[in-house]
């Protein structure tokens, strides 16, 4: 991976995008040497304790081959706001952009694990994506991926 002006996001295609009235915010680093890239939501959310809400970002992520994209809840919200991302952490292929069914638009589930409803705004940060490279076997794979989530196989 060329790692010089390196920028893999973009927003989705307009027929794959949830909220197509509201900006999309682009992740982004907040400092020089921050490794995640910080996500945005697009929508107000009410999360009550133990519910989880599912919020798409309309964000996509060209990964090169052999790297992942990690999605990981940012330390603010799961310390202060008792949040975390209801699979723990997400997990985003080299082959889930662009995809026929959403475009590869980025989801996030968020749980409610505290006492107390949070309430979040539309733009604030609340996870972070990190790509990292992986070993890949590409031998044993005979699936094509159609879609979101659970599509590459039950």
């Amino acid at each position: 991976m060329n790692k010089d002006n390196y920028y893999p996001f973009e927003e989705v295609e307009s027929w794959a995008k949830k909220h197509t009235d509201i900006e999309t915010i682009l992740p982004e680093r907040q400092t020089a040497h921050s490794a995640g890239y910080d996500f945005r939501i697009k929508e107000d959310l009410v999360i009550y304790p133990g519910e989880q809400k599912m919020s798409a970002t309309d964000v996509k992520c060209k990964i090169p081959d052999g790297h992942v994209l990690f999605l990981i809840i940012r330390s603010s919200m799961g310390i202060k706001k008792k949040l975390s991302i209801a699979n723990q952490v997400g997990v985003i292929d080299s082959d889930y952009y662009g995809n026929d069914n959403n475009d590869g638009n980025i989801m996030v589930a968020l749980r409610n694990n505290g006492t107390e409803t949070v309430y979040l705004k539309a733009g604030e940060r609340v996870m972070q994506g990190v790509i990292v490279p992986v070993f890949v076997d590409n031998s044993y794979a005979n699936k094509t991926r159609t879609g979101g989530i659970g599509s590459t196989g039950v």
